[in-house]
């Protein structure tokens, strides 16, 4: 058997329009047209409070940095990181005169080095890049490398312009960083530096273009330096940087590398 359902809809009952009602009414219209001029005085009245308890957390993390404890100071590095992401400069100069004193390397030149790249600006990033010249040592160097390997994207164009630093180490720690982070659009970048005056810096860059960055294009110029580089660890990088593309290539073909036997690059 088919049952069937039925609801009768009535319209709602209006309330009578008494002098109470209409009262309330208008107080209510009156609040809302009050309330937003009021919301926006109190937030205009809290912002220079705020912006006087970032600047105030700051200078309490800045202070923190001096402290004897490194328990202390290792808290101070990512709060300091934080604001300096948010925009505080004061926050980014602070960890950057960190960075460059040398009593504290031995406790916080990793987290420090981490902490200036995470900021991620032109200053920042500058700042750890430098740690890599010869003249730096090799916990700070170290410290840099690591850092800037898992920096943000942001760096690779910091990076592509230290292979033109006017120091040597800067130039081919940046190389050996492109090579570390796979950055192939780095590629045309890292063959002209295999023309750098110094052997070191050569020797990077060759080295990275026999890793992940191996290609076609590379190989006339392994295979010319292998002959013409007075530099006897020049010319071995080339000799595994050739035999690398040679592998790839073989490979992409579908055969063994043993089954190569000549590679022809059109100009």
């Amino acid at each position: 058997m088919l049952h069937t359902h039925s609801k009768t809809l009535r319209p709602h009952q209006q309330l009578p329009l008494t002098p109470r009602l209409v009262a309330w009414a208008l107080l209510i219209s009156l609040m809302i047209v009050l309330i937003p001029p009021t919301v926006s005085a109190i937030s205009s009245n809290l912002t220079p409070a705020a912006s006087v308890a970032t600047n105030s957390s700051v200078d309490a993390s800045v202070a923190l940095l001096r402290s004897d404890d490194p328990r202390v100071r290792e808290l101070a590095i990512p709060q300091l990181a934080r604001a300096a992401r948010n925009g505080s400069s004061e926050a980014t100069d602070a960890l950057v005169t960190f960075f460059q004193r040398d009593e504290f390397w031995a406790a916080h030149s990793l987290m420090t080095a981490q902490a200036l790249a995470s900021i991620g600006s032109p200053k920042a990033y500058q700042t750890v890049i430098q740690a890599l010249g010869l003249n730096q040592s090799g916990t700070r160097r170290m410290a840099a490398m690591t850092a800037l390997e898992q920096a943000k994207s942001s760096v690779v164009p910091v990076l592509l312009n230290a292979l033109k630093d006017s120091d040597a180490g800067v130039r081919a720690s940046s190389a050996e960083l492109l090579g570390f982070r796979h950055e192939t659009t780095a590629a045309d970048a890292l063959l002209a530096t295999t023309y750098d005056l110094n052997p070191r810096v050569r020797e990077a860059a060759v080295w990275a273009l026999g890793g992940e960055l191996a290609n076609m294009q590379s190989l006339p110029r392994m295979q010319l330096l292998q002959i013409t580089d007075t530099d006897a660890g020049v010319r071995e990088f080339a000799r595994l940087a050739e035999a690398r593309i040679r592998s790839n290539i073989a490979w992409e073909m579908g055969f063994a590398p043993t089954d190569l036997r000549a590679v022809a690059v059109a100009p």
